[in-house]
């Protein structure tokens, strides 16, 4: 089945379709991954373009990341209802027949950003992102198909727009963000993709 026709979970039906995601899965390094796609990015089909999209190429420019570098996909490949989760039967729908395998198909991947609790909980089911923001979690081969991968976890750049706090926080992290990126020679390996 292709992801345009999936319809295995009821989440399909709020939107045009599902969205995939963009960026070289055979040279990027690094994936930013969100929950799902909003009214923006829907009838695009392309992650990440409407506000929230905006407010994290803020952050990418903090974290000198080039956005066309990286790539950038969501847990969840269809939209919800404004302010609506999907649910737990669509997170580990998407995340057993799409996200995996996406995942598993960057070949230099080294470092997944996690954006917001669904997409840090597809690796790591305990804890949260305001507990966990701002730190670099190794994760295990089966979720991604190589060893060697961490994910920098970091509160939803939606968040950010919400609240003058978490816009702070968000901003933070993609400093410390900048600083893994720099110390593990990420930037620069990266950059060269261009």
């Amino acid at each position: 089945m292709l992801l345009e026709d999936c319809n295995l979970c009821r989440e399909r039906n709020y939107g045009t379709g599902p969205v995939p995601g963009c960026g070289n899965v055979l040279l990027s390094k690094i994936c930013l991954l969100g929950r799902n796609p909003g009214r923006d990015e829907d009838p695009i089909k392309k992650p990440f373009v409407g506000r929230a999209g905006g407010k994290l190429n803020e952050g990418l420019v903090i974290a000198t990341l080039p956005r066309r570098i990286c790539r950038v996909t969501n847990v969840s490949k269809c939209m919800t209802p404004t302010n609506v989760n999907p649910t737990q039967q669509c997170l580990r729908i998407c995340s057993d027949t799409w996200l995996k395998d996406e995942l598993h198909s960057i070949v230099q991947l080294e470092l997944v950003v996690t954006l917001g609790n669904q997409a840090l909980h597809y690796f790591e089911k305990r804890g949260t992102v305001g507990e966990l923001h701002g730190t670099v979690i190794p994760v295990t081969k089966d979720k991604v198909g190589k060893e060697g991968v961490s994910i920098f976890v970091s509160y939803h750049p939606s968040a950010a727009l919400r609240s003058t706090l978490m816009n702070t926080h968000f901003m933070n992290d993609m400093q410390k963000l900048c600083h893994y990126l720099r110390k593990n020679k990420l930037v620069m390996e990266a950059a060269s993709i261009e």
